[in-house]
């Protein structure tokens, strides 16, 4: 059920629990929102730092997410540096809120070796039914919100587009500095 290294829900769990949402959602005809949460600037961080401490800068991000989060939000592992936290009952302004706070909550902390500001997140926001009405399509919105997050320069926040025709985005706003969904 969690992730050996974050302790945080594993992607087979997410899965799981996406199904079980959108299904809640549908029944009882309210919205939910997903968050898709990138880790900016690992990479570079583990070559200078090795891959030990990068794991360690990945369970202190999970730590902070899920601090930020309610108790009733779902916070996963999704892939190697990329987490996802289902929020139910949560419109898109209530998820763009959780997902400002845990990027300024990310860059204002000190990792070892690294001030604050160097490691940073981007999130892409993607809300049931506006966004898609299967866990894939959603995960796909929050993706590409995601995507366009982190073109944008990192350390963003983005939101899915609500437009049905479009494969876009809007951008939510740019406070501070500056992958495909697997089919379920």
């Amino acid at each position: 059920m969690t992730d050996d290294l974050t302790q945080v829900y594993n992607y087979r769990f997410l899965k799981m629990g996406l199904r079980r949402e959108v299904k809640r959602a549908a029944r009882f005809s309210q919205k939910f929102s997903l968050l898709m949460i990138d880790v900016d600037n690992l990479k570079r961080y583990n070559d200078q730092n090795g891959h030990l401490r990068g794991s360690e800068v990945l369970r202190q991000i999970a730590q902070i997410v899920v601090r930020e989060a309610r108790s009733i939000d779902l916070v996963a592992k999704y892939g190697g540096d990329e987490f996802v936290v289902i929020l139910p009952q949560t419109a898109r302004e209530g998820a763009c809120v959780l997902a400002d706070r845990v990027k300024t909550s990310v860059a204002a902390t000190a990792f070892p070796h690294v001030a604050p500001g160097v490691i940073t997140v981007s999130l892409g926001v993607a809300t049931y039914p506006e966004n898609g009405i299967t866990a894939g399509e959603l995960l796909e919105s929050a993706d590409i919100a995601l995507y366009a997050a982190k073109q944008s320069g990192k350390n963003r926040v983005s939101i899915a587009s609500t437009d049905p025709g479009a494969r876009g985005f809007a951008s939510r706003h740019e406070v501070g500095s500056d992958e495909s969904a697997d089919s379920f």
